[in-house]
């Protein structure tokens, strides 16, 4: 990564104009910075407004604006970017906050995030996670991929302390200054709970409440038997456009421990 050329990227979606971001997520306040070394892999942000970013990986130096959700998606009523076009650069974003109502829910959501390094966590639950590639010779596609996701995960309402897996000696720089961005927000994760006489996470549950979904459309997607199996757990794959795809995890005592 050392030694790339440097790729200024402008994700200008939302720019000059006013944008209303008091119903938002936020982890990163204007001033706000994370500098991370994993091993031979170097990223940093920098938030310089309310949504503008400054993301470094390696050499590579990219200017971002997010844009505020207006839905949860996937938990989060955070910040997001896509920025995509058949040539040039590709951007990926995602900034917010999840909600958990055991550490045993957080701990699964963890496991479906290590399967897509780097990534890099604090014991009281700050995440980062990114990649950049470049576009291999002779290949198609943009020049350049850059995903990065930055959330802050609670339990009942709060930030774990001492969080298993954790590498805080992997952040070089915190510093979250806190604002008005920064409140604490009033939503609250679901409680784990019986549907159609099947048990579901709490986590399973909040995906259903967010997406708007019936635990019927839950059944159709295990009827249709499209599975894989790890672990004593068992995830069935919903097929369809979005955003109807999705999957379910099933531990090994029945209940659906993670929709998404």
């Amino acid at each position: 990564m050392r030694g790339a050329p440097i790729v200024l990227l402008i994700f200008s979606a939302i720019s000059g104009c006013s944008v209303d971001t008091s119903r938002n997520e936020f982890v990163m306040c204007p001033g706000a910075s994370i500098e991370i070394e994993l091993g031979n892999e170097f990223m940093s942000i920098a938030a310089t407004t309310i949504t503008e970013r400054v993301v470094r990986v390696g050499s590579v130096m990219t200017d971002v604006t997010l844009e505020p959700r207006r839905e949860r998606w996937d938990g989060s009523l955070g910040l997001y970017a896509v920025h995509g076009r058949l040539t040039g650069p590709h951007v990926s974003a995602e900034e917010g906050q999840q909600f958990f109502d055991s550490m045993d829910e957080l701990q699964y959501w963890i496991r479906g995030l290590s399967f897509r390094p780097p990534l890099a966590y604090t014991s009281d639950g700050l995440f980062v996670r990114w990649s950049y590639q470049t576009r291999p010779s002779g290949a198609s596609g943009p020049d350049a991929v850059l995903t990065f996701d930055v959330l802050q995960v609670f339990v009942k309402g709060k930030k774990p302390t001492g969080l298993p897996g954790a590498h805080d000696e992997y952040f070089k720089k915190i510093s979250l200054p806190t604002g008005a961005c920064a409140s604490p927000t009033p939503y609250v994760a679901s409680a784990p709970g019986v549907l159609n006489g099947r048990r579901y996470s709490g986590r399973a549950m909040d995906f259903l409440r967010d997406r708007g979904l019936k635990a019927e459309r839950i059944e159709k997607v295990i009827a249709l038997n499209d599975r894989s199996e790890s672990d004593g757990e068992v995830t069935y794959y919903a097929k369809g456009g979005q955003p109807e795809i999705f999957s379910v995890t099933i531990a090994a005592n029945g209940t659906i421990v993670l929709i998404q």
